[in-house]
């Protein structure tokens, strides 16, 4: 019985927490290089939140693609608006000793997202906001409608939610603020952080050198949520580019250290809980617009096998728990 409190207890902070990270891709029209200039967390205004320094990605090109080749490099207009709504659908099955659980159902959750450009700096350095303007809870007849009004409650919270970001013009990111500051829910406060790992790069970062059809690249970073450090590594491959829309194709692989603590707001502080192993893959398509900042459609599905060790208190016996995640994400912009 207390095997089962403690899994039911697991399920409910690790659907608050258990984010995929996963970047949309980037492209851009061609444009002449130019050097960047170091990273600065400065600000020119003292009283605006500080923007903060988001983690490199590094780029590998693979091959270079069919010629005509060009230098991509994202180049939006200053004052272009998009708005994207992603909808986010996650699966989710867990075992305790090897025994399974009951099913839990998880309904899909909408986000829309506004984004404009502020400015473009002569060395293509793009600065942005965005805010998310609505975020639901769908209904779902296998879901209570206790449970679903409930999580619509806890997500309005988030409605409103703003910062502002600025990258380059080959979608490295320079620095980022997420404004979360009210926001008093814990479990809705790491989960805004991961989050923000993820807006903070809108865009996968392109290589350096020119890139034509069937072109391929990687994109490795290192993404953290609750207190799990991942190596993601995402494979591009450049399907097919005409009238200005782009067309690629990605695989993603997540992998992590085992022995890892992991740290879930809403745990009482005598429970333990510790990776045993974690392994994560995917694949997804995308369409983009050269002059914009986001993708026009986006399609993703990462699927995760995660063991646990943990338990509640210091007395309670170790329990193993399997857990197999598949998340789906699909995002339209106008």
């Amino acid at each position: 019985m207390k095997k089962s409190l403690f899994a039911g207890g697991i399920i409910c902070l690790l659907l608050g927490t258990g984010i995929k990270y996963v970047q949309t891709p980037a492209h851009a029209q061609p444009r002449a290089e130019q050097k960047s200039p170091n990273v600065s967390t400065d600000t020119e205004n003292s009283e605006q939140p500080q923007l903060k320094s988001p983690q490199a990605s590094k780029v590998k090109l693979l091959n270079r693609g069919a010629e005509p080749r060009q230098k991509l490099r994202f180049q939006p207009v200053a004052g272009s608006k998009q708005q994207s709504v992603m909808m986010t659908k996650t699966n989710m099955k867990m075992s305790l000793d090897g025994k399974p659980v009951p099913a839990f159902n998880i309904p899909a959750t909408e986000v829309t997202v506004n984004t404009v450009v502020n400015k473009v700096e002569p060395n293509g350095d793009i600065s942005y906001d965005f805010s998310y303007s609505d975020i639901d809870v769908i209904k779902d007849p296998n879901v209570q409608p206790q449970i679903l009004e409930a999580m619509r409650k806890q997500f309005a919270q988030l409605k409103g939610m703003k910062g502002s970001g600025v990258m380059d013009n080959r979608g490295n990111p320079k620095k980022f603020n997420l404004v979360a500051s009210d926001i008093k829910d814990p479990m809705l406060k790491q989960m805004m952080q991961q989050v923000s790992n993820s807006l903070s790069k809108v865009s996968s970062p392109v290589p350096q050198e020119a890139v034509g059809k069937g072109a391929e690249w990687v994109v490795t970073n290192k993404v953290g949520f609750s207190g799990i450090n991942i190596i993601q590594t995402q494979t591009y491959k450049l399907l097919d580019i005409k009238d200005g829309v782009a067309t690629l194709q990605a695989k993603v692989d997540q992998q992590a250290q085992a022995m890892q603590k992991v740290t879930l707001p809403g745990l009482p502080p005598s429970a333990a809980l510790t990776l045993q192993s974690y392994k994560g893959n995917g694949e997804g398509k995308y369409q983009i617009m050269l002059d914009k900042l986001m993708p026009i459609t986006s399609n993703i599905s990462v699927a995760s096998n995660v063991n646990w060790k943990g338990k509640f208190t210091s007395k309670q016996e170790d329990t193993n728990m399997n857990q197999e995640v598949l998340v789906n994400v699909n995002m339209k912009s106008k």
